[in-house]
Formats: C-alpha cells, sequence, structure tokens
C-alpha cells in the first residue's frame, strides 16, 4: 500500500516538473469555418510611453459603484479606445503621440461621464483627484530621491 501510493507520487511530481519544464505556447483559435488560425503575439510592436491609460473597469465597480449595465458600457468604450490608440501609427513622432492621445482620452472622459449618474460623476472626479494627487507625490519623492551610486566589488579576505 505505502510502496504504491509512494510510485503515485513519484509520477505525479515527474508530470508536474515535465509540464513545467514544456515551452508555453499559446493555444491557437479556430475561425467559424473550424480551420486553426494561430494566434498574433500578444505585442507586435513595442510600447510607447505616451501617456495612455486604460479605464480601471473594477475600481469603477468598487469605488464608484457602477452597474451591470453600466460596466458593459464602459468595457465597449474602454476597447474602442484601445483599438483608436493600436491605430496610431508607430512612426509618428512622440509630442504629436502624446497630443493625440491626450485628445483622445479628453473624448473617452466625456463619454464615460455621459455612462455615470450625477453622483457617480462626483465619486468619478473624487477618485481622479485622489490619483492625481498620488501621481505628484510620487514624482516628487522620485524627483528628491538621490541617484543610485555605482556598486564597487569588494574582496573578500
Amino acid at each position: 500500500m505505502i510502496r504504491s501510493t509512494l510510485i503515485v507520487g513519484g509520477l505525479l511530481l515527474s508530470m508536474a516538473a515535465a509540464a513545467q519544464s514544456a515551452p508555453a505556447t499559446p493555444s491557437p483559435k479556430a475561425d467559424p469555418k473550424g480551420t486553426v488560425v494561430p494566434r498574433a503575439p500578444m505585442s507586435a510592436t513595442p510600447r510607447v510611453n505616451d501617456g495612455f491609460r486604460g479605464i480601471n473597469i473594477g475600481v469603477l465597480i468598487k469605488r464608484v459603484g457602477i452597474n451591470t449595465e453600466q460596466t458593459q458600457q464602459v468595457k465597449e468604450l474602454n476597447g474602442e479606445y484601445y483599438k483608436q490608440h493600436r491605430d496610431i501609427p508607430a512612426e509618428m513622432p512622440l509630442e504629436e503621440r502624446k497630443a493625440k492621445v491626450t485628445k483622445m482620452m479628453a473624448e473617452r472622459e466625456t463619454k464615460l461621464n455621459a455612462i455615470l449618474t450625477p453622483e457617480q460623476q462626483k465619486q468619478y472626479a473624487a477618485l481622479n483627484a485622489e490619483m492625481e494627487a498620488k501621481r505628484i507625490e510620487f514624482e516628487k519623492k522620485a524627483a528628491a530621491a538621490p541617484a543610485p551610486s555605482p556598486s564597487v566589488p569588494t574582496e573578500k579576505k
């Protein structure tokens, strides 16, 4: 009895180790006709720090109290603007890109406020003010922090 338990346990451990060492490959999707279409890489272009941020729907649900219908509308709005952001040409100069993203996000905020009730709009504005204050505080701390000194290896005697 103990011997069979040890054998089964050993097999499970060896299978787990083999599964961890196998390379992770994304599973292919099937199109409506049933043929398998390989997935594209998650990010074909390098990420550019142009200021774009998606809407944090979880925070809206917890802190603003949006309902199920509003959640669906916000998901669609978020998806629409993610698509617009992805469609911005990669070769666009950064300053021009930042201006376009700022305009897009302002449009998105207007549409988001149209989805929210007046009370939710107040909660959302307070949340944004809180997050902006935290961002400014973080930037101040980062600017005030001394630059890290290069580490010099020491010899042990």
